[in-house]
């Protein structure tokens, strides 16, 4: 890797063509390209410099994202084949299971294809006529990505994904950004002449960020916007917010039980509550028709919990058919923190009194473990924190 990390003269100069993402990272991020960190890609990171994927990953992520959705397809057709015992409409588990009949990985490849487009990038295909050469000398030498003895077979993909990359910013006589968790990846890049490497997303994204007087006037004008209920900018994310709550995967674990008792348990409704801008986490990046900003939300949610009862004893004889002797609904209030994008269309130096603001805010997935041993008394801790 070239000395010290590119500077933000390198970059706007120029220098820096490209930029790759790891498999890992993309499947970290949510899988998902039109929400979240993937989503602003395009937007965050500036012209002229595209994304370039290897047909290697390219191909590694289609058949993630590709065997993730058969699995969920094959787990709605069994869940639809019981709701069809139970008198459940049958034409719309027939629509449901229409809509899912066409993740083949064709669909996948196209996808991502579309997403590199939408970052002026491209696939980049495996063409030097001596890479296998090189990737098998890298393998009998133990160099990265094959540093490590037990799992250097795991590594050929890597490997040509890496040199493809490499051969691709020299030929180009720039370099490029690499985002990705793997060590091997950080390994191999160390030794290149034109490769940096970067953890995240957000690491990268550091380097385009707005710093001056200008921009900083206008971060806190948008958070008072945001946090002055009302408003535009205030409307715009409670409706993201709400979204975010009501469509996001809850899950509750840990369940409380007794000796003679057996709870089960489950998130039945979530609303948003209210919420807050944390004033020191606000990044700005600018955009040709106004800016992003980036923007850490604390959110108090009311969350409803159904507990089915059984009695431990009739379960283990097998003496009832699992149907819960009681149901109780208890309510809690949890929090979450909540990263979104916000993009504003206008002059930052002149905001206008109505401007268009769009919220993007990602999918999540919380957990929280039930920490009581009654529901009548349940606490809630966020899994992530605990």
């Amino acid at each position: 890797m070239p000395l010290n990390l590119p500077s933000r003269k390198q970059i706007f100069d120029g220098e820096i063509s490209f930029i790759s993402i790891d498999t890992n990272v993309i499947l970290e991020e949510g899988r998902d390209f039109n929400k979240g960190r993937l989503n602003q890609v395009p937007n965050l990171v500036p012209h002229p410099i595209q994304l370039h994927l290897t047909d290697v990953t390219v191909r590694e992520v289609a058949r993630h994202f590709h065997d993730n959705a058969h699995q969920l397809r094959d787990a709605l057709s069994r869940a639809s084949r019981l709701l069809e015992q139970h008198g459940f409409d049958s034409n719309v588990l027939t629509d449901l299971r229409s809509q899912t009949s066409n993740l083949d990985l064709p669909h996948y490849l196209d996808y991502i294809n579309k997403y590199v487009e939408r970052c002026r990038g491209g696939i980049l295909a495996v063409e030097s006529h001596d890479l296998i050469d090189r990737v098998f000398d890298r393998y009998f030498d133990r160099r990265p990505p094959f540093s490590t003895p037990n799992k250097a077979k795991m590594e050929f993909p890597d490997a040509v994904s890496l040199l493809v990359l490499e051969d691709h910013a020299l030929r180009k006589n720039s370099k490029a950004i690499l985002v990705s968790k793997d060590k091997d990846w950080k390994e191999f890049i160390a030794s290149s002449s034109v490769l940096y490497h970067v953890n995240t997303l957000d690491e990268l994204f550091e380097y385009f960020q707005a710093t001056g007087n200008l921009q900083s006037r206008f971060k806190v004008f948008a958070i008072d916007e945001i946090n002055q209920e009302g408003t535009p900018w205030w409307n715009s994310m409670f409706y993201a917010v709400a979204d975010h709550v009501i469509t996001s995967a809850w899950k509750l674990s840990k369940q409380p039980e007794s000796s003679w008792l057996r709870y089960e348990s489950k998130a039945i409704a979530q609303y948003p509550k209210e919420f807050m801008v944390d004033e020191s986490s606000v990044k700005l990046w600018p955009i040709a028709d106004g800016c992003v900003l980036e923007v850490q939300v604390r959110v108090e949610v009311d969350l409803y919990v159904e507990f089915e009862q059984f009695e431990r004893f009739e379960i283990e004889q097998g003496l009832h058919d699992w149907y819960p002797q009681q149901i109780e609904i208890e309510d809690a209030t949890v929090s979450i923190n909540v990263a979104a994008f916000v993009t504003f269309v206008g002059d930052i130096e002149n905001p206008p009194a109505n401007p268009t603001i769009h919220v993007d805010i990602s999918r999540g997935e919380y957990e929280w473990i039930i920490t009581s041993g009654k529901p009548t008394q349940f606490d809630l801790v966020d899994s992530n924190n605990s």
